[in-house]
């Protein structure tokens, strides 16, 4: 198994399982962590991204649909499937704000990362938030 497979598997191992400061371990100081909505530097960016998504969402569980890794094992992309319960707010970088909902969610997702060093040093997650957002309503 590769690092960048080892490492991401690591991540979401920690957010799972609510061990988040698991994840200063995982992410190199210097970081570049973008998502759909939002883009940041370095490891307390990263960590506050997923400490959120944790708490939306405590229930949390990811099943990979397909992984494909370079062959150097230094990146990979991950096309995947989130499930949980929305039991935390959800908060927009435009200041909006969901309420929790209670409801069982599942969306499509896609992490690409970049690993150097034993530690990530990029994290681009992409997902489907028209079918979040109509779940939701």
């Amino acid at each position: 198994m590769s690092d960048a497979v080892k490492l991401w598997d690591a991540v979401w191992n920690a957010v799972e399982a609510d061990r988040l400061d698991d994840l200063d371990d995982l992410f190199a100081d210097d970081v570049t962590f973008r998502t759909s909505s939002a883009e940041g530097v370095g490891r307390d960016y990263a960590k506050g991204v997923l400490t959120r998504h944790r708490q939306s969402y405590p229930d949390l569980n990811r099943e990979v649909v397909e992984m494909v890794e370079a062959g150097d094992g230094r990146s990979l992309v991950v096309e995947l499937f989130f499930n949980g319960t929305h039991k935390g707010a959800l908060r927009h970088p435009n200041g909006d704000t969901i309420e929790p909902t209670d409801r069982s969610l599942r969306w499509r997702a896609f992490d690409k990362i970049t690993v150097s060093d034993g530690r990530i040093t990029s994290w681009c997650a992409m997902f489907d938030r028209l079918a979040l957002l109509q779940q939701l309503s």
